[in-house]
């Protein structure tokens, strides 16, 4: 499935995106990097000063996200 595919890898792209900010102390976003959140369901991760707002929750359901996916995924093969 096509759009599948294109959502996944935008998903994982903003994945990657909150992985590479939350190891640095500065955590603002460019703009292509918030435009990616914002085409994805990692929306709520943007603070109201469009920086990366992380919490624990939010870190379980992105872990949750990630094992759906591969469940997802594996259950179509």
């Amino acid at each position: 499935n096509p759009v599948f595919v294109k959502e996944s890898r935008n998903y994982f792209d903003g994945l990657n995106i909150i992985r590479n900010k939350t190891s640095h102390s500065d955590m603002k976003l460019s703009e292509s990097e918030k435009a990616n959140l914002m085409n994805t369901k990692l929306r709520n991760a943007l603070s109201s000063d469009d920086s990366l707002q992380m919490t624990f929750e939010g870190y379980k359901l992105l872990i949750h996200d990630a094992i759906f996916f591969f469940d997802t995924l594996y259950a179509n093969m």
